[in-house]
C-alpha cells in the first residue's frame, strides 16, 4: 500500500458553502461521511481547506477559516498522505504545494521547491525543516 493518498482533484457528490471567517462547510446533496476522511484537502472555488472533522453527510469542519464566502461550489478532493498524523494536521505543518507556488522566489528562498505534499516547520532559533512527502509532476 502506498504512503500517500491516491485521489487528486476528484469531484465529490453535491455542492458546498462556507461563510467568511467560518470553519464550517455545509453541503447540499453531499456524502461527506463516505467520500471524505479527516486530513483530506477540499478545493472550493479554488481555495483549499484541510478537513479537521466530519459531523455528518452535510457538515464538516476545516482547519482554517475562510477568507471569503463561497457558495454552492463544486467540491474537489485530494487525499492527504496516509503517514500524516492528527498532530501534524492540528499544527498545520503539512501543505499541498501547487506548481505555481513551488516556483515563486519567496517559497524557493524558504526551501520549498517541489510541488506536492510538503512538511514545513520552523523550530529552535528560527531553523526551518522542509520535507517533500509526495512530489507531484503535474498537480492539475
Amino acid at each position: 500500500m502506498s504512503a500517500w493518498g491516491r485521489k487528486s482533484l476528484l469531484e465529490l457528490t453535491g455542492t458546498a458553502t462556507i461563510e467568511d471567517e467560518s470553519t464550517t462547510v455545509t453541503g447540499t446533496g453531499t456524502e461527506f461521511t463516505t467520500e471524505v476522511k479527516v486530513a483530506d484537502v477540499l478545493d472550493l472555488d479554488g481555495t483549499s481547506f484541510v478537513v479537521r472533522s466530519i459531523t455528518s453527510d452535510t457538515v464538516l469542519i476545516v482547519t482554517t477559516a475562510a477568507t471569503a464566502t463561497i457558495t454552492d461550489s463544486a467540491i474537489l478532493l485530494s487525499e492527504m498522505p496516509t503517514s500524516v498524523s492528527k498532530a501534524d494536521i492540528d499544527a498545520e505543518v503539512i501543505t499541498f504545494v501547487e506548481v505555481s507556488e513551488a516556483i515563486t522566489t519567496e517559497n524557493r528562498a524558504l526551501g520549498i521547491k517541489t510541488p506536492g505534499w510538503t512538511r514545513y516547520e520552523t523550530y529552535g532559533d528560527g531553523r526551518k525543516r522542509v520535507e517533500t512527502l509526495v512530489a507531484m509532476k503535474n498537480t492539475g
